[in-house]
């Protein structure tokens, strides 16, 4: 979850975290923004985008998954692979935002 800046020297880094722990990230096409699945000791997971330019959130939506790992972005729909690795049938699921 850090980001490194090419050309300041001083303070070359900064910290994506809305208070929670990273889980995946994805970089809109146009490179403006940066979105993340992160959870918090609550054990909700939430998407948060970031603006790039400021490294601030713009927006945030409280997902429901178990266990999410895997986030894509298209427009303005994010799509969340989950899965429950303790099933003894393996189950994945595919949620729409």
């Amino acid at each position: 979850g850090r980001i490194y800046f090419e050309n300041n020297l001083d303070n070359n880094s900064t910290t994506l975290s809305s208070g929670g722990y990273l889980i995946d990230y994805r970089l809109s096409s146009d490179g403006n923004y940066i979105y993340t699945i992160e959870s918090n000791p609550s054990n909700y997971y939430k998407i948060p985008k970031y603006n790039t330019t400021n490294f601030t959130i713009d927006s945030f939506i409280t997902i429901g998954e178990r266990s999410p790992k895997n986030l894509f972005v298209d427009n303005n729909n994010y799509f969340i692979v989950d899965y429950n690795s303790y099933a003894t049938q393996k189950q994945v699921f595919l949620s729409v935002y």
